[in-house]
């Protein structure tokens, strides 16, 4: 029996042939390898029968039969279908890999440009992702709009992004793009080349922007240094104009020591040497020596020493401070030389050194009732008729703080034994206590029962005085129907005393001493008196089991009959320093508007001592003591006078 061979498919390869004269038959070779020398191979799936297992018997062509050629030529269509989708899989990848290789060598390569094979929809996208979605400005490698990025992963510009989620409406912090809730701690900046999306390069034009702020700051250097140099400049001037005013005091000391020597020797007498015995000489002695300890026969009066013009000023009160040398004067502003600030008041200061040097100090404020110094720092209250109360300091030239009140501010005092207190006096007749400690208001109200009470115009504080006969510190309030005293121990007036002194009438002015610690009242003509009055009263009190404090009257004269607009007078000395006032050395002056002028009382004449005449209706006067040269300054509405005390023969 013949074996038949059996033939093991390994590949799906096949070949069709054809015999060339047999037409029954088609003759399929099955090769189960590529090689060509007709040895067999066997894998891991069979094993090919060859033709060398049986040397002796030829090989043969099978024959196949018709189905058997159906499904064989059915095989070789799918594995041919099978090869060609693999060509294409395979070329397709490589495609892919290729455009990988560009991308990455794109990114590398900061000069190459983006491949001109993109597409425009490519190209949209990549100009949306260049740009701001919220301003639509490009986004910029530095600077203000440079990338930054929230949690969603949007890009917007730095600026944007933060003005967008600092809005006050909550419901509004959401993301522009998706609508997802964020907030201002979410962004974060991205430090991104610019082949990784298209950035505005802005490095030149932030740099041109540093350098200008540098500029700015070092001009702004230089000009501070130019100011500085110049403030030095006026101020070593104004030293040498102190200096030669006080040469000239000293010289004038002189000349009234000589004119004291004169007296002296013409009530002594010269006697010659040989002519006078030894008792006329003791006589004569005992005649000059009581005249070496008095200046009777020298008398002093106020000279005008300078006059200033201030055409644009509308000035209404005044006050010194001490140690800045410069008096400082209400003012109201003008649009045209202070601009925003026309319309307002202001400060206007004056140096007292040469009273040439002024400044003024806008604050934006109606009009100013009343001013007072601590001299201690330059903090500076100003009442105004706008109901404001306003606290500044005249060194730094800036307003510290503005307290509002319900009515109209006529008047301020600083507590003279702790400056941390201060008060004001309002137009209801209430008083308002102070802290500088507490800013959102007043600490303390000292209100008159009943309604339609006048104005506080004028308030006073007395620091406590061991050495004087008068002792108890205390708050002096002034109204036109009513005077008095508060007194307590502590600062803000908590549990205090009140001690109301008798009037005489209607008043409108109230002037104080401190050294001495008199007060004069002045009323308003009235039918018993139809001339103004001036009270000059000194404090008493007692130490008895119910204490009193009251005014006792020392002098009262009476002068003119004008009193349309409320003015304030002041005490002054004549001779010596301003802490060593006296009753011989006194005087009260206080201006006259029916004879525009500013009349001088002693306590002891009911009529003037002196007489000064004004250009202008007088409004405020001020006595201080300058470089020791005791002066009075005379302020009216556009102008300002300054009287020295001389010695006059």
């Amino acid at each position: 029996m013949m074996s038949v061979p059996v033939y093991h498919v390994i590949s799906p390869r096949y070949e069709v042939v054809s015999d060339g004269g047999n037409e029954e038959h088609d003759v399929i070779t099955l090769s189960g390898s590529d090689s060509d020398d007709g040895s067999s191979e066997s894998d891991a799936d069979g094993i090919v029968h060859s033709p060398a297992d049986e040397p002796d018997r030829p090989l043969r062509t099978p024959v196949i039969t018709e189905d058997v050629a159906a499904t064989e030529s059915s095989n070789l269509v799918e594995s041919v279908r099978h090869a060609s989708v693999r060509e294409r899989t395979d070329s397709g990848e490589d495609e892919l890999e290729a455009a990988e290789v560009r991308r990455k060598r794109q990114r590398l390569d900061p000069v190459a440009g983006p491949s001109t094979s993109t597409s425009t929809g490519k190209e949209e996208d990549r100009n949306a992702a260049e740009e701001c979605t919220i301003c639509f400005d490009p986004i910029t490698t530095n600077g203000d709009h440079r990338p930054a990025c929230l949690v969603c992963g949007h890009i917007f510009g730095l600026h944007c992004i933060k003005k967008w989620l600092s809005q006050p409406e909550r419901e509004k912090r959401l993301c522009p793009q998706c609508k997802t809730k964020a907030k201002e701690q979410d962004i974060r900046l991205l430090f991104l080349s610019k082949t990784a999306i298209c950035l505005v390069d802005n490095s030149e034009l932030e740099g041109a922007r540093n350098g200008l702020k540098q500029a700015k700051e070092e001009l702004r250097r230089i000009k501070m240094q130019q100011s500085s140099m110049e403030n030095d400049q006026r101020m070593a001037k104004l030293q040498i104009i102190a200096a030669n005013e006080e040469n000239r005091r000293l010289a004038r000391e002189l000349e009234d020591a000589k004119l004291l020597v004169e007296e002296f020797k013409r009530q002594v007498g010269v006697v010659a040497a040989g002519s006078t015995t030894m008792a006329a000489a003791a006589a004569a002695a005992t005649v000059g020596t009581p005249q070496i300890t008095t200046n009777a026969a020298v008398k002093y009066g106020l000279v005008l020493e300078l006059m200033r013009d201030y055409k644009e000023a509308s000035a209404r009160v005044m006050a010194f401070y001490q140690a800045g040398h410069r008096l400082v004067i209400s003012q109201k502003l003008n649009a045209a030389n202070h601009g925003p600030f026309g319309g307002g008041s202001g400060l206007k200061m004056v140096s007292c050194l040469d009273f040439n040097t002024t400044e003024v100090m806008p604050l934006n404020t109606g009009l100013i009732r009343d001013i007072c110094v601590n001299e201690a720092n330059g903090n500076t209250l100003i009442g105004s008729m706008d109901k404001s109360l306003l606290l500044v300091n005249l060194n730094q030239k800036s307003v510290i703080h503005k307290y509002q009140e319900d009515f109209a501010v006529w008047s301020v005092a600083w507590n003279r034994d702790d400056s941390k207190y201060f008060y004001c006096g309002l137009a209801d007749g209430s008083v308002s206590v102070y802290d500088i400690r507490y800013l959102a208001g007043r600490v303390n109200r000292l209100s008159r029962e009943g309604s339609g009470n006048p104005p506080v115009f004028q308030l006073t504080h007395m620091e406590r005085r061991h050495d004087h006969k008068f002792s108890p510190s205390g708050l002096v309030v002034s109204s036109t129907n009513r005077c008095g005293f508060y007194t307590s121990s502590s600062p803000s007036l908590d549990q205090h005393e009140f001690f109301d002194f008798e009037q005489m009438g209607s008043q409108f002015a109230t002037t104080f001493d401190r050294p001495t610690r008199m007060i004069a009242r002045s009323y308003r003509p009235h039918a018993s008196c139809q001339f103004i009055r001036h009270s000059m009263e000194e404090f008493s009190h007692s130490l008895s089991t119910s204490p009193k404090i009251q005014l006792n009257t020392l002098h009262s004269v009476s002068r003119g009959a004008l009193a349309g607009v409320m003015y304030r007078g002041t005490f002054l000395s004549l001779c010596g320093r301003a802490d060593e006032s006296s009753a011989d050395n006194l005087r009260l002056a206080m201006p006259d508007q029916s004879s525009c002028s500013v009349l001088l009382w002693d306590l002891m004449d009911r009529n003037p001592k002196q007489t000064l005449k004004t250009p202008q209706l007088p409004l405020d006067l001020c006595a201080f003591v300058n470089n020791g040269r005791p002066l009075t300054a005379v302020l009216m509405e556009n102008g300002l006078q300054v009287y020295a005390s001389r010695a006059m023969q």
